[in-house]
């Protein structure tokens, strides 16, 4: 009872001179901003800090991570802290709207623009705001992905004598992954057998590949192209929600075993077996193209049923990293000194706005800016950047 009554706040809310509910391994508040919630060892007792799981410091072993593994197989390589971004809670969908002001169709068209160079950015860099440059850097690139991104070339040298052609070219390649659904089943000469359960990297996968057709079919000035797309539409949400419930397993499942083997590692001691920041910084790159990509989805599908019809439903609104230098990050080691030295800025895009306000605009990247320009507003962007003197992000 008395190291109950003594317990201290978090070194982050002592720090930040904000209240502490205390709880652990995180307080409410470390976890909601997705903050490394450490707490002080208490002078006396030392016994029971010892077997603290929250206070050891030690790597907890587990497999090594490939972006092309399950989600789960990183589960075990570090410690819960360090995972803040697969905090099972931060994986809910907010459906409430409530706060977010109507997105007229001119803001829409601004967005899909936007997505549309970043396609073409993803063609020409290697990666996007939406796709990560070490994404598909690992040897894992399905063949269905490279065709979509050859569509995505073709599309380019589109003209009013090829037109056809090409929209048949990249219609054929959509409904040749719907038709596989996204699965690479090898040689067909082979016995058939059972289609294997999709991981989460190849849920994101065809789901990116999908996205990118519905890209270049939704707003193409050929009637016919619109209705292919359309139609794919009810796919592209499922295949969406399958990605989205696959990543909240994972979250469920790498929070039970790392609670699990922490509690372990604090009775045994340390069982460290290098350094996992690697580990970490694949598995927070699928974890937030994930996130990324379902919001570009729901975004393109909202964007072309308020053109098409006035209005549309609200999809809802999700977590993501808003720090411009992690998603810029060219090694691990950039990346987890950057999560280790600063906030991570990992935000609910529909949450408080007095907390990104406090941000500033040029410690967010495109991505986010583009996308709380879109809920928001472009006059709240613009506002929002001449309060701290910086530029607005050119359209």
């Amino acid at each position: 009872m008395t190291a109950q009554t003594k317990q201290k706040a978090c070194i982050s809310c002592t720090t930040a001179k904000r209240r502490c509910n205390k709880t652990r391994p995180f307080c409410r508040r470390c976890a909601d901003k997705g903050l490394d919630c450490r707490y002080p060892a208490p002078v006396k007792r030392a016994a029971a800090a010892r077997s603290s799981p929250s206070e050891g410091s030690a790597d907890i072993p587990g497999h090594v991570y490939y972006i092309n593994a399950h989600v789960s197989s990183l589960s075990a390589s570090a410690p819960p802290s360090k995972l803040w971004f697969m905090i099972p809670d931060t994986w809910n969908i907010e459906n409430s709207w409530v706060r977010a002001p109507p997105i007229p169709i001119s803001v829409y068209r601004t967005f899909v623009r936007r997505v549309q160079h970043w396609l073409l950015e993803w063609v020409h860099e290697g990666h996007c705001p939406f796709i990560h440059r070490q994404l598909y850097a690992d040897g894992f690139f399905p063949s269905f992905m490279q065709d979509a991104f050859s569509a995505i070339s073709i599309h380019q040298s589109c003209n009013d004598r090829n037109q056809d052609m090409i929209g048949r070219i990249i219609q054929d390649k959509a409904d040749s992954l719907i038709k596989s659904e996204g699965i690479e089943t090898g040689d067909s000469n082979l016995m058939p057998m059972p289609a294997p359960v999709l991981n989460t990297s190849q849920h994101l996968a065809r789901v990116q590949a999908l996205l990118v057709y519905q890209i270049l079919r939704l707003f193409d000035k050929g009637v016919w192209q619109q209705t292919h797309a359309e139609e794919a539409m009810p796919i592209l949400l499922s295949w969406c929600q399958q990605m989205w419930d696959s990543a909240i397993l994972d979250s469920i499942t790498t929070s039970q075993t790392v609670g699990s083997l922490s509690k372990d590692a604090g009775q045994q001691g340390s069982l460290g077996i290098g350094d996992p920041a690697p580990r970490l910084w694949r598995l927070w790159i699928l974890s937030e193209s994930i996130r990324r990509t379902w919001f570009v989805a729901m975004a393109t599908i909202s964007a072309y049923r308020t053109m098409k019809d006035g209005w549309c439903e609200c999809h809802g609104g999700i977590m993501f990293t808003v720090r411009k230098g992690l998603w810029l990050a060219t090694s691990s080691s950039q990346w987890e000194t950057l999560c280790r030295t600063e906030d991570p800025l990992f935000l609910p895009c529909l949450g408080n706005r007095a907390m990104l306000e406090s941000c500033n605009p040029t410690e967010v990247d495109e991505f986010c800016f583009s996308c709380f320009a879109l809920i928001w507003g472009p006059e709240w962007a613009e506002g929002w950047s001449a309060a701290h003197g910086a530029r607005t992000l050119a359209v």
